[in-house]
């Protein structure tokens, strides 16, 4: 219960209390006065008739008549004659009629009216003893009509006080009203400032504080800001050429080399300048500094139509891109394409030196490799380039692999959906502190022919045969449905493929997705999101999210490596987690990842290592004060 409404409840309880008090008290002594009054009128009117009755001598017919006449014009319920034996001369009654009245109300104030009494004399001679009693039933008319009177003025006083209460107490405690604001945007990472002045002497010091407070939280949340955004170009971005650098590529071929990431299969190409101390020295470092700049963004735009295409430098005279989901042979154009622009560029510099120019090795990469393997195919790529004239290219051709048609594959993946042959895989996602579960991640594989295919390397067809949302729709029904059957309670974790969020209509797609999935299923689901996705348009990505919590279902971030310029997304979007690979976390420096963890504190987001497979990672996760992780080591706990 809110302060303002025990407040309220309080003073309303002792305010109504004095007001019936008040009532009461008022109503008793009106009660009194009329039981006062009633005797004193009975009394007078005694004395009164019975100097008329002293006039008539004893005359028991002239006694009638005065009785009737007094009777007949007066309010009493009955008078008595009686002479000095005590036997009755003469009496008038008055016959009690049924009154228009509560009968509570007459049980609350019930009363006898008392009986005045008077000697009836002539001279000295004693006639008798006349007794009146007032009629009780005209002084209840009136006191119920006074009590309603009364009633009525008591409520309109109470609903006048309880407002001018009301309205007082939001005055008094309308500094407490933004306080709780300010504690709830917190909690929401919003940072409101109380800006007016509060009348309250009391409050004056606890909304000074709030806001010291409140300031206090912002500067962390900016300063965490910048700190990451600064680490970011410090550890992943060349300095010269803004291109990204080798630890980087490092990270990417990591994530897209995952077994459940659509891009594990692609591209990776080797640019070599030669010579470049010949360069320097013809140059200067100045205007070959400019030159490899030129480079750099002309490499950039020809490759901007690639999705989440990588270009990096390694060294002085080393450049690498990388381009998921393309097939080795699609890429000469590109290849050609480049090496003109850089001998042209060279031109343009008037760099026509012989034994400076440019070689270029490409080879592809796929799911069953290392990332030491797939930097020794593009060398040796490379190395076999650079025995050709310049501006020409090598390919290192992959060996032949089980290759099947289109429609191979769109029997293969009917036969799956129908067949229930795609089997979902539960990955249990662990806090070390309890040894807790605090969700389970998916994934897919397919059985067909007595050979397993992993997520990786049937979801890219699926995309170009148009079957994702099919796929997506069996993942969900049969995670949420087949959760319903269990006694443990879980929460599931799905990754959204990038490829298909980024989609132009994704979000008419996903709502027909969610729309298939019965609205009294009781599990909980998060869907992950791929950072990239969300850098790369993040109104789109916005209104993903927004469509995934108007079902009851939250999000959280997957592949976390830092990419954005700005962090403040994180504190608009709120997702549950980051999920970042121990690559990443493990290379990362104290620093940076002391202010990463201390920003997504501030905004109460959770950081997941994934990828934690050995004892060794995880002892030096834990140095780093990561205290989530997912991947073969959760097994072992």
């Amino acid at each position: 219960m809110t302060l303002y409404r025990q407040i309220a409840i309080l003073v309303s309880f002792l305010l109504v209390t004095i007001l019936i008090s008040i009532l009461m008290i008022i109503f008793n002594t009106i009660i009194n006065s009329s039981q006062d009054s009633l005797y004193k009128n009975a009394q007078n009117s005694a004395t009164s008739l019975s100097l008329s009755l002293a006039s008539s001598g004893g005359d028991k017919a002239m006694m009638s008549t005065i009785i009737n006449a007094n009777f007949d014009n007066s309010n009493m319920e009955k008078i008595v004659l009686t002479n000095m034996q005590g036997e009755l001369i003469y009496e008038r009654l008055r016959q009690k009629n049924k009154l228009n009245i509560p009968v509570l109300f007459l049980n609350l104030i019930s009363f006898e009216a008392p009986e005045a009494v008077a000697q009836v004399s002539s001279g000295w001679k004693l006639i008798g003893i006349l007794s009146i009693k007032s009629d009780v039933n005209v002084v209840y008319l009136e006191l119920y009509k006074t009590f309603k009177y009364l009633v009525s003025t008591f409520l309109v006083v109470s609903f006048v006080a309880l407002v001018a209460l009301n309205l007082l107490l939001h005055f008094i405690l309308k500094p407490l009203v933004g306080i709780r604001k300010q504690a709830e945007s917190i909690l929401n990472n919003e940072f409101i400032i109380q800006k007016k002045e509060v009348f309250t002497l009391d409050f004056q010091d606890i909304v000074k504080s709030m806001n010291s407070m409140v300031e206090r939280v912002e500067n962390i949340f900016k300063e965490g800001n910048k700190a990451l955004s600064f680490n970011k170009d410090l550890l992943y971005k060349d300095h010269l050429t803004n291109l990204y650098n080798r630890e980087y590529l490092i990270l990417k071929l990591n994530e897209y080399l995952s077994p459940d990431n659509v891009n594990n299969g692609g591209v990776i190409i080797m640019l070599s300048i030669s010579d470049t101390a010949k360069i320097n020295k013809l140059f200067g470092h100045q205007k070959t500094d400019d030159l490899f700049r030129v480079m750099a963004k002309q490499i950039i735009e020809s490759t901007a139509h690639f999705n989440d295409a990588v270009v990096s430098r390694l060294n002085g005279s080393e450049f690498n891109i990388l381009i998921p989901q393309i097939a080795l042979v699609n890429c000469e154009l590109l290849l050609k394409e480049i090496s003109k622009e850089i001998l042209d560029l060279f031109e343009y510099f008037t760099l026509n030196e012989k034994n400076i120019g440019v070689h270029i090795g490409a080879t592809a990469y796929s799911l069953e490799q290392q990332i030491a393997e797939v930097f020794a195919s593009v060398d040796y790529a490379l190395a076999q380039a650079e025995l050709l004239d310049f501006g020409q290219y090598y390919l290192q051709m992959e060996d032949s692999t089980e290759i099947k048609g289109k429609e191979q594959w769109r029997e293969i993946l009917k036969n799956a959906i129908q067949n229930s042959q795609i089997k979902i895989l539960n990955h249990a996602v662990v806090e070390l502190e309890t040894n807790k579960n605090i969700h389970f991640t998916t994934s897919l594989s397919l059985v067909s022919e007595n050979r397993t295919y992993k997520y990786g390397e049937f979801i890219a067809l699926a995309m170009k045969l148009d079957m994702l949302d099919e796929l997506n729709i069996y993942l969900l029904k049969n995670i949420l449905l087949d959760a319903q059957k269990l006694k443990e309670q879980r929460v599931y974790s799905i990754q959204l493929n990038a490829s298909f969020l980024e989609g132009r209509d994704s979000v008419y797609k996903l709502k027909e997705i969610l729309q298939q999935i019965p609205k009294n299923i009781s599990t909980k689901a998060i869907f992950e999101i791929p950072e990239s996705t969300v850098c790369n348009n993040l109104e789109h990505s916005s209104s993903i999210i927004e469509l995934i919590r108007s079902h009851n279902f939250d999000f959280g971030i997957s592949n976390f490596i830092a990419e954005s310029k700005d962090f403040a997304y994180l504190k608009d979007l709120q997702p549950l987690f980051l999920k970042s690979n121990k690559d990443f976390l493990l290379k990362s420096s104290a620093t940076s990842l002391s202010t990463l963890n201390m920003f997504l504190a501030s905004l109460s987001i959770k950081l997941i290592a994934t990828g934690v497979n050995t004892k060794d990672e995880l002892e030096q996760l834990k140095k780093l004060d990561i205290k989530i992780i997912q991947g073969a080591m959760v097994d072992t706990l």
